[in-house]
């Protein structure tokens, strides 16, 4: 049985075709409703297989990006002698060509990086891609950078973004890098001062380039030096675009604000909006200032349309049923971080007795966010959302452990891609990489719920049309839904129907077969068109040109 559009489309159709869903468009107008329109589904996550990259003494600050065309590149920092480069940290890299089936051996990022002495610590880089460039930043008392245009194959030599150049008194670290894709980068980072042996105070600076990270402008200070702190460090901040000219920094901070709240570490933020030329002043999170409950560990994602979700972990209950451990929240805005909606617990009452801390976030931007953890007990896991944040799935539990306080780093690709890296802590720290495909689903779900599995259908663009087969109602373009088509191969041709526009192979398309009224699988049955026939193939040509019109215009909104 052949599928029927529901009244409303017949009823959109109907303005461009007086006889509304007549039979003749009703694959065309299918496939264009369910790659646009069709919803995901009720998914868990499902991750293939963890890559092991490198295991050295010391590992930490994994990053990543993609470029969304199958080339990732992820960065970490490593001290281990046995490397060859003294007992100092270096940034190592790695890259894949295609969507992380097969990666590049570790190598240093930069050469100098091998001769720069035992002193000399670069650690925690940051890497992000966009407009042809991908920049990476690191801190080795000042913040550094490095990009490259030819996806990792070459890199420039280090520039230096900080104007404070450090000293035995001021430094600074842990950088976080966006870009929006235009050709306008920020750059934070936690600008600290040495005040005894083992106490500091930190500030939080960031730095803009407008010429696609080639230099960098003088640095912003946008929170001034915080009080003494003789505890160790919650230092971890997350930095996003939002869209419309927007950029949104959330930091975790030990500040009073004036006394305005505690000095226990909660999430500040500040927003950067394209009318404004300077960042605002830092505010805190209301929702993490109330109480003692050392909130850190932040992490955001939008989707570049105002939507913001901001993840973090907190030793507090923040109002909820407890189980007295680390538990994951979240917030989330739809204003571009004007206002925020009430918090979410995310792990408090999920019935896990587990410590989850460092979770990443990451959105495709079509509607699915996914935030990855590490915990303990074997208790690391994933949550996706697919309404901004407002509700999130139950835990997922991963095939390989994340130990808790581990490095975890998630990025969002095309084609429905997703690399997630990690540090596991433990003896020796072990470098991490693991995917998941098909919008998450993995290779046995049916993503666009035709009856043919996404392991089948792979991530092709057999008809071209910018929607992966696995998505895609019509694959081959032939005007008849792949759930009609199935998978058997009609002609023996080696092509299954569903990616096969002739399937009896007797010259003429499946989809006319069926207009004209014969078999599209009976090589005897070839249709006879008529004079009075034309002008109908004529409508035909132009109702595709419309769907494909319509489709291409919904991607780009």
């Amino acid at each position: 049985m052949r599928r029927v559009l529901p009244l409303p489309v017949c009823r959109i159709a109907s303005t461009f075709i007086a006889r509304g869903c007549h039979r003749k468009f009703r694959f065309a107008l299918l496939a264009w409703v369910v790659a646009t329109l069709a919803p995901f589904g009720n998914a868990q996550s499902t991750f293939e297989d963890p890559v092991l990259h490198l295991s050295a003494s010391t590992a930490d600050g994994v990053s990543s990006a993609t470029n969304g065309n199958g080339v990732w590149i992820m960065a970490w920092s490593v001290a281990d002698s046995s490397l060859g480069n003294g007992w100092d940290s270096d940034i190592y890299y790695a890259r894949s060509g295609d969507d992380g089936v097969t990666w590049s051996a570790p190598a240093l990022l930069l050469d100098d990086m091998a001769v720069d002495g035992t002193s000399d610590w670069d650690r925690y880089p940051t890497i992000a891609y966009g407009n042809g460039a991908w920049v990476v930043m690191w801190n080795n008392g000042d913040i550094f950078a490095t990009r490259t245009v030819d996806d990792g194959l070459s890199w420039s030599d280090r520039v230096r973004v900080n104007s404070q150049v450090a000293t035995d008194t001021f430094f600074a670290l842990q950088a976080k890098i966006t870009t929006d894709g235009q050709g306008t980068w920020v750059v934070s980072w936690y600008f600290g001062e040495r005040v005894g042996e083992l106490t500091a105070k930190y500030a939080m600076h960031a730095s803009v380039s407008t010429n696609n990270g080639v230099s960098w402008a003088t640095r912003s200070i946008i929170q001034s030096l915080a009080v003494t702190t003789t505890e160790w460090p919650v230092l971890s901040s997350a930095v996003v675009y939002s869209g419309s000219g927007n950029w949104i920094l959330a930091w975790s901070s030990n500040n009073s604000l004036g006394g305005t709240i505690g000095t226990d570490w909660d999430i500040l933020f500040s927003r950067k909006v394209s009318s404004a030329s300077s960042w605002s002043l830092p505010q805190a999170l209301s929702h993490t200032a109330i109480g003692d409950d050392s909130d850190g560990y932040p992490s955001m994602a939008s989707d570049e349309a105002g939507n913001v979700v901001l993840v973090w972990s907190s030793k507090g209950t923040h109002g909820f049923s407890d189980d007295s451990d680390d538990d994951l929240f979240s917030l989330r805005s739809a204003n571009h971080g004007a206002t925020w909606f009430p918090m979410e617990e995310m792990t408090v009452s999920d019935g896990y007795a587990s410590t989850d801390t460092y979770p990443s976030i990451a959105t495709d931007r079509r509607g699915r966010w996914l935030t990855l953890w590490s915990g303990a007990s074997s208790e690391s896991g994933t949550m996706i959302s697919t309404d901004a944040g407002a509700t999130w799935t139950t835990r997922s539990a991963l095939s390989s452990w994340i130990p808790y306080y581990s490095d975890t780093y998630l990025v969002a690709g095309k084609n429905g891609t997703w690399l997630g890296t990690y540090v596991a802590t433990g003896s020796p720290d072990r470098v991490y990489s693991m995917v998941s495909r098909y919008d998450l689903n993995g290779p046995s779900g049916d993503s666009d719920e035709d009856g043919i599995a996404n392991g089948v259908e792979t991530t092709a663009d057999s008809d071209h049309d910018g929607t992966p087969n696995y998505l895609d109602a019509d694959s081959d373009g032939d005007w008849m839904s792949d759930v009609d088509e199935g998978v058997a191969d009609g002609d023996s041709d080696g092509l299954p129907n569903y990616l096969d526009t002739d399937s009896d192979n007797d010259g003429i398309a499946d989809g006319i077969e069926v207009e004209m009224g014969t078999d599209p699988y009976d090589a005897l049955e070839v249709p006879q068109v008529p004079l009075s026939g034309v002008p109908v193939v004529l409508i035909l040509i132009a109702v595709i040109g419309f769907v494909t019109v319509a489709k291409l215009q919904m991607r780009r909104a």
